[in-house]
């Protein structure tokens, strides 16, 4: 396990007026292939000590610190409850996708970030995840196809299931299939996070990675 932190930056930012404005721009040449990895990372909220979840700062310098959680930074981590981590499921690739959808009123906007997913088969341990799920906060770390990571969940507001429905298909040439939808409320899309590798605590990867179950 990795050496516990004392997030400092934990609460979401409720002003950007100091922040600095930057050109942005987009080079020649740039490529830009969507979709997601083929796994995920997850964690039920209580598994992480109190202030253990790291969030977007509260004043950003600049546009590029306003959407990052950036773990190189002193007293900025993931800390868990002694015996606890993230555990790693597989999700069938181009299945999956992170939504960051703008929300509220004038004066109050902010954004309900959505990850939708899908796991084939209908193992007993898929199946379980999904009675788990269904009502437990949950914390995830997904990874884009080119290794961006982002976060899904914050300690105050952390991931909901909203729909798991798992089906057996109705003809022979449809896969047995868990699809899931999640999403959380934030002022910020789902930032990225920088400088942390999830594997550093890892609750089970033995366990995680069982084709059986």
């Amino acid at each position: 396990m990795a050496q516990p932190f004392i997030n400092q930056k934990k609460t979401i930012a409720v002003s950007l007026e100091s922040t600095a404005i930057l050109d942005i721009a987009w080079p020649d040449g740039s490529e830009n292939m969507g979709g997601m990895a083929a796994y995920f990372y997850y964690a039920p909220r209580s598994s992480f000590a109190k202030n253990g979840i790291p969030n977007v700062p509260e004043s950003p310098a600049s546009l590029d610190d306003a959407a990052v959680i950036d773990c190189a930074q002193d007293g900025i981590g993931y800390n868990f409850k002694t015996g606890k981590g993230w555990n790693k499921m597989y999700i069938t690739r181009d299945t999956s996708g992170v939504v960051c959808e703008p929300q509220g009123e004038v004066d109050g906007k902010s954004f309900l970030n959505k990850f939708s997913f899908v796991h084939p088969g209908n193992k007993r341990r898929a199946l379980g995840f999904a009675r788990y799920a269904n009502n437990t906060p949950m914390i995830l770390l997904v990874p884009e196809s080119d290794g961006t990571l982002r976060q899904l969940g914050s300690e105050n507001l952390p991931v909901n299931f909203d729909n798991i429905t798992p089906t057996t298909g109705a003809t022979t040439a449809e896969r047995k299939q868990i699809s899931f939808e999640c999403s959380y409320p934030s002022t910020s899309p789902a930032p990225i996070v920088l400088g942390y590798d999830p594997l550093d605590d890892a609750a089970s990867l033995s366990t995680s990675s069982s084709t059986t179950a």
